[in-house]
């Protein structure tokens, strides 16, 4: 008998990409598994879409906050900490779909070793139209299967732990409420308490469209510098690794930084990124020096100028 998964599926204000996620979820080929559908703020429409599908999907439960309060991505994965049951737990997104397969393949990483924690692949179908989803699909591409990353490097889009882990961790630092950092956080704790290897699992793979523009990333990435990579900087000041959050803020870095990320520089990379007649490579180098420095900028206090 194959140990069996809790699925976490955290939800804010995607009804359409939820619909989507379920629908994959019953055509999932694994023989145990049960779905908890989180819902961050206001639940009717998701509670109508679940009602709706109920019948045909696998084993689930739908979970709010009282008076549907919107609480961040944190505590919306952490609803069902007191009620996971079955030996893995693996966290999804609601905008991915899973690869039939996806939860076999997560479970034969995890069953390999006790020690791993097991970051599955992710693949934007879409990264012809979308420059953040090509930058996005090509840093995973680089990766290979089973490659080992630090704890720091740990995400929870498509990632499976063991769920003892989760558990004894407390679950996501509710403290994290804007976006990122929470699930690296996560897996520093864990790494803290026990042997752990996260490692790369190419064929545990999700699908999805990319629907953020590279504005919104920049604007997602700056208020992150402000806010949760902070945090992340103030709890765990032993892993300056994670972005070189750092060097923001030490000479000579900073003023090197400061340079490289100044104005006249960013708002040329906005331009050129802009330009279908640039080479891709060339304009997914842009998208990345510009989401890098857009972190930068919040981390360091400097105003973000999105064209």
């Amino acid at each position: 008998m194959l140990p069996g998964f809790d699925v976490i599926i955290p939800s804010y204000r995607n009804a359409a990409a939820l619909r989507r996620c379920l629908s994959a979820w019953t055509r999932q080929d694994y023989p145990d598994f049960h779905l908890w559908i989180c819902i961050d703020g206001e639940a009717d429409e998701a509670r109508s879409l679940v009602a709706a599908m109920s019948d045909g999907l696998p084993p689930h439960a739908l979970l709010t906050h009282p008076q549907a309060a919107h609480r961040g991505r944190s505590a919306t994965r952490n609803l069902p900490l007191n009620h996971l049951s079955r030996p893995f737990t693996l966290f999804f997104d609601a905008d991915l779909v899973p690869q039939p397969d996806l939860l076999f393949q997560h479970q034969r990483l995890l069953s390999a070793d006790v020690s791993n924690a097991s970051v599955g692949h992710i693949c934007y179908q879409n990264a012809d139209r979308n420059i953040w989803a090509a930058l996005y699909n090509a840093k995973l591409d680089a990766r290979r299967h089973r490659q080992p990353l630090p704890p720091w490097q740990f995400t929870s889009g498509n990632a499976a732990v063991p769920t003892e882990w989760f558990v004894e961790a407390g679950g996501f630092d509710e403290a994290f409420v804007e976006y990122g950092a929470e699930d690296a956080d996560l897996m520093v704790r864990i790494a803290r308490q026990r042997p752990v290897t996260v490692r790369y699992n190419r064929w545990a793979a999700a699908v999805g469209l990319m629907e953020k523009t590279l504005d919104t990333v920049l604007r997602e990435r700056h208020r992150m510098g402000q806010t949760t990579l902070r945090q992340f900087a103030q709890k765990h000041p032993d892993i300056p690794q994670y972005f070189h959050w750092r060097k923001f803020t030490q000479p000579p870095w900073k003023w090197f930084l400061s340079m490289l990320w100044a104005d006249r520089f960013f708002s040329a990379a906005q331009k050129g990124v802009q330009q279908p007649r640039l080479p891709l490579f060339l304009r997914k180098r842009l998208a990345d020096y510009l989401t890098v420095g857009a972190l930068f900028r919040g981390y360091v206090g400097r105003p973000l100028s999105v064209q």
